[in-house]
């Protein structure tokens, strides 16, 4: 087990140095070939499609997780007949919303005068159609997190992330305007979903004995909604705040949120980076009821996202400033303050978002998303009254430390009781592993330095 751990820890750290290299190099080549008024207009059309993804209903997540319990039980019918019924459904959901958004008129999105990217209607359908080609991947996770093949899953989803970046560069240094982005965005994502499906497909078992039955919408649909507030309360949490920041600052301050979101959530992704290592596992031995592995899993987790993120919130409140001015070529001006607040919800991002992969590994999304749409909700709302009052970007972050507060109060001893754990029980395996982790980290420390001495 500890080995596909590292497997996915490796492949999960590719992907994320994928993405860093994503929001690193994009950011700086968006504002070379555009003004910040019009990347800002950018981001704030793109996040309409990401919002309109509420409209698969959260079958491709929950189709995933009842698979790999289907699986499990050794019911390969049952689990064809999830991916084959949850796959068509997200075809027929999303590419209805694709087809509604063709013959939207323009004047609908009521963006103003002073927008400045025209005629968004086909970029928002191109952009809507690269939504749904990702989305259709949902349904084959499952199978990677079963035959043990997450890893490798992984790296195809990293793949594709890395075809719409080059796609994109590729797009601004031809000198496209929005459309041209939106088109190869949407074609490298076609070619990314193709080859993930294309490779799982050699692992299903007897892949044609399937059926064509309702009961999977009926018992997906429930779950599924379930899984859908997460992406509802993302939408809020996400691309509400950057409306909100261009109702309030304009689209230049929506661009300076987005920018200051981005370098931000490097911790973040360090602590996706350890969560998404554990999950796969964690919802193997959940699957075969083993919850006292289970329980030194989430344990281990837990202590290791705590640790990441404590070191990137000290790097952020000293050093975030100097980053964030050399990266965006100073067109961006933020008080300092900025930084230890997003310190300060990173860490606290920390302490219930390991909490959250219990709650999937479970199938028990309600819970988890409904405080999440809670959360997301009161957050956006203290983000536009103190940007309306004090009209700085200081409320944005302020709101971030809302939201992560929240859901730290609200969910994080709910995983325990989950997986049938006490704090004190908790308490006990992570001051052990603590142990266990300093003592390895000496060990590195010191061989590090001998080999040092020896040269």
């Amino acid at each position: 087990m500890l080995s596909r751990i590292k497997q996915n820890a490796i492949a999960n750290l590719f992907g994320k140095l994928v993405l860093l290299a994503q929001q690193v190099i994009l950011v700086p080549v968006f504002l070379w070939k555009w003004d910040a008024e019009y990347y800002g207009a950018w981001l704030v059309i793109s996040a309409i499609p990401l919002t309109l993804n509420l409209a698969n209903l959260g079958l491709g997540s929950a189709a995933a997780a009842r698979i790999v319990l289907e699986l499990g039980k050794g019911k390969v019918r049952d689990a064809n007949s999830l991916l084959v019924n949850s796959f068509l459904g997200i075809l027929g959901m999303l590419g209805g919303v694709v087809i509604v958004l063709y013959f939207i008129p323009e004047k609908f999105y009521a963006f103003g005068n002073d927008f400045p990217i025209l005629n968004a209607s086909p970029i928002i359908c191109l952009l809507m159609l690269s939504v749904l080609l990702n989305s259709l991947q949902g349904p084959f996770e499952g199978f990677y997190v079963y035959k043990h093949k997450a890893s490798l899953g992984i790296n195809l989803r990293t793949v594709s992330s890395g075809f719409q970046v080059l796609a994109i560069v590729i797009a601004l240094l031809l000198g496209s305007q929005a459309f041209g982005v939106a088109l190869g965005i949407c074609v490298a994502s076609f070619v990314g979903t193709g080859l993930y499906i294309l490779v799982i497909s050699k692992y299903l078992e007897k892949p044609f004995n399937y059926d064509f039955s309702w009961w999977c919408y009926r018992e997906l649909l429930g779950n599924g909604a379930g899984f859908q507030l997460g992406s509802l309360w993302q939408a809020i949490y996400f691309q509400g705040s950057i409306w909100t920041a261009n109702a309030l600052l304009g689209p230049a301050g929506a661009a300076t949120w987005a920018t200051l979101r981005i370098l931000s959530r490097v911790g973040n992704q360090l602590i996706v980076l350890v969560n998404h290592s554990v999950k796969p596992e964690l919802r193997t031995v959940v699957a075969r009821h083993d919850f006292k592995r289970a329980q030194n899993l989430y344990s281990m987790a837990s202590v290791i996202t705590l640790a990441l993120s404590l070191l990137v919130a000290v790097g952020l409140a000293v050093a975030g400033w100097y980053v964030y001015e050399l990266w965006v070529g100073q067109k961006f001006n933020v008080p300092y303050a900025v930084w230890p607040l997003l310190g300060i919800s990173l860490v606290l991002n920390a302490l219930w978002w390991t909490s959250s992969i219990v709650y999937e590994s479970l199938n028990k999304p309600w819970p988890l998303n409904i405080c999440g749409v809670f959360s997301s909700i009161i957050s956006v709302g203290v983000m536009a009254f103190v940007a309306h009052a004090s009209k700085s970007i200081i409320a944005f972050p302020l709101g971030t430390i809302v939201f992560d507060g929240l859901m730290t109060l609200l969910i994080f001893r709910g995983s325990m009781q989950l997986l049938d754990d006490t704090w004190t029980g908790f308490s006990a395996r992570a001051f052990i592993q603590i142990q266990e982790l300093s003592e390895k980290l000496k060990r590195f420390f010191n061989a590090f330095l001998s080999r040092l001495r020896v040269q």
